[in-house]
């Protein structure tokens, strides 16, 4: 028989800053992985405390958490079996917390096979949203990252990015394209032509692992081939290294 007072009593949970940050995150990023939660907000918490605030979290209808089938999000890291999201109770909360953000009445809908992609695009908003030296060099206000689904159509946008980081001046964004796998060059010409003709986006940041894919960019950008260590002169669009963004190094 189920203790009613109990569960009620395990449905209570009073939010502390590391809480609101968390739920914070969630919905900058979308989806999580809990070896994300446990590096960005329990650092020096042992395995069992993560676990057990997760499942208060959880049980009081703040976040949900989601087994999926284990992958790797990319060489040398963790696979990752299961994964979490916020619950419309946890964007109430947001929505109070937050003011001054414009926070939407629905988190997209987890995506699995793109689930991977959508892993590393957070581990990437977490290391560009905070760093000044970045905000700096890029004209972006520190700490905001607006995930590519969240966009509406108020925006002049053609091609819809992975994310944007707004401009310190109001005017525009900062668009990231995360490209784990490579598309064609009718595709990727077609991408960057409606890139450059979008009003709001001031600049363009291709990520990607891969120096091939990096390499086909550059060279559809320019014109001709180029090699993989050539250095694209391109006021609008760069192209960076995955490795090199997670390492702190942006400016490549």
């Amino acid at each position: 028989m189920i203790d009613v007072k109990q569960l009620k009593k395990s449905q209570h949970v009073i939010l502390g800053e590391r809480d609101l940050a968390l739920l914070h995150d969630l919905y900058l990023f979308v989806v999580m992985s809990y070896e994300q939660i446990a590096k960005n907000h329990f650092a020096a918490c042992a395995h069992p405390t993560v676990f057990n605030r997760l499942k208060k979290l959880q049980v009081a209808g703040y976040i949900l958490r989601q087994k999926v089938n284990r992958i790797s999000t990319s060489p040398g890291l963790q696979s990752v079996g299961v994964v979490f999201q916020l619950l419309p109770k946890g964007l109430k909360v947001l929505a109070k917390s937050y003011p001054q953000m414009d926070i939407v009445d629905k988190v997209p809908s987890l995506q699995v096979h793109q689930l991977d992609h959508d892993l590393i695009l957070g581990d990437v908003g977490s290391r560009l949203k905070a760093p000044e030296n970045f905000a700096k060099a890029y004209g972006t206000v520190m700490g905001v990252w607006l995930d590519g689904r969240y966009l509406n159509a108020k925006y002049k946008i053609q091609k819809v990015p992975d994310a944007v980081i707004p401009m310190q001046s109001g005017q525009g964004f900062v668009a990231i394209e995360l490209e784990m796998t490579a598309k064609s060059e009718r595709r990727y010409r077609e991408i960057i032509s409606q890139l450059r003709t979008s009003q709001d986006l001031r600049r363009v940041v291709f990520i990607t692992p891969s120096k091939s894919i990096g390499q086909k960019i550059k060279s559809i950008i320019v014109g001709y081939n180029v090699d993989h260590d050539f250095k694209l002169q391109d006021r609008f669009i760069e192209v960076l290294d995955l490795q090199n963004v997670l390492a702190g190094k942006f400016l490549i």
